[in-house]
């Protein structure tokens, strides 16, 4: 039985066609990745890229403070009457802290705490433009700022991260310590989160923000709380406690929270489990 084949005059047209399908997709492809690229800044920041308006509270006032590079900074400070401790708060990429006075109230009274919310550069209308080695810097200076103000060691400070904040804050426990690491809806490496959500992409080759957590917290052993929620869609759990079973941090406590989304507030009686392990392992620090 004999094969059947296309006459050439149409193999020809044929391997044209094919030929030009793929030059398509090839350079609609290569479009894509850099448009990703160029766009990293704002998917990694969108809050520099918004109008979020402040919100007050409260004993809670703004003050100015540098970076390490001399860009200017305003964070959001909260002084307890009868503060027992002082915590470092750095937000998430979506809002600035200028929108977390009512957070820092709310934590200074919860833990008896002095609080100071850090900023980054490029949010709320500050100098520069985010990126990880400047934020690091920046969450670096609002440590040596609180310290300053109330005459503490980086050991002495409690730091509290949520979401992108969570990768600032092991930094900042990487180099110089913390008396207690609370970490909130936060990843192992971001570079890995978003490795999840743009499969299609080689992130792993083309991010430059990779906040690698997990490499970073190897240089801090104290205590440590990390709260997630199983609802988490933007960084699904697994990352979080990832990140806490690659830890070396004692003692340590994980909060899991069913159907807790990223956005969505802490449950009362999950934050009562994250306070009341709080005060247990502040209680127990030297």
């Amino acid at each position: 039985m004999s094969e059947t084949r296309l006459p050439k005059p149409y193999r020809s047209r044929l391997k044209r066609v094919i030929g030009a399908a793929i030059r398509i997709v090839a350079v609609g492809y290569v479009t894509i990745l850099v448009f990703m690229v160029a766009m990293e800044t704002r998917l990694v920041y969108p809050g520099a890229f918004m109008n979020i308006p402040p919100q007050s509270a409260a004993g809670v006032v703004s003050v100015n403070y540098e970076s390490a590079d001399g860009t200017p900074l305003t964070g959001q400070l909260y002084e307890h009457p009868n503060a027992e401790h002082t915590l470092l708060y750095f937000h998430g990429n979506g809002i600035t802290a200028a929108r977390e006075s009512t957070t820092a109230a709310w934590l200074g009274d919860q833990l008896n705490a002095n609080v100071f919310v850090a900023e980054y550069r490029g949010f709320d209308g500050m100098d520069g433009s985010p990126d990880e080695a400047g934020v690091i810097a920046d969450a670096l200076a609002a440590r040596d700022f609180a310290c300053q103000r109330f005459s503490i060691r980086p050991d002495q400070l409690i730091l509290y991260g949520q979401s992108l904040g969570g990768g600032c804050a092991v930094a900042v426990a990487a180099q110089g310590g913390a008396k207690l690491l609370v970490l909130d809806r936060t990843f192992d490496r971001m570079v890995d989160v978003a490795a999840g959500m743009y499969q299609f992409i080689p992130v792993n080759l083309l991010m430059r923000n990779r906040y690698d957590s997990i490499a970073r917290i190897q240089n801090y052993s104290g205590p440590l709380v990390q709260i997630h929620g199983t609802g988490d869609r933007l960084i699904p759990i697994k990352h979080g406690k990832r990140l806490y079973a690659e830890s070396p941090c004692s003692p340590k406590h994980f909060v899991e929270i069913d159907e807790m989304g990223h956005n969505d507030p802490t449950p009362p009686s999950a934050w009562e489990e994250c306070r009341e392990t709080i005060d247990t392992f502040l209680s127990n620090s030297p």
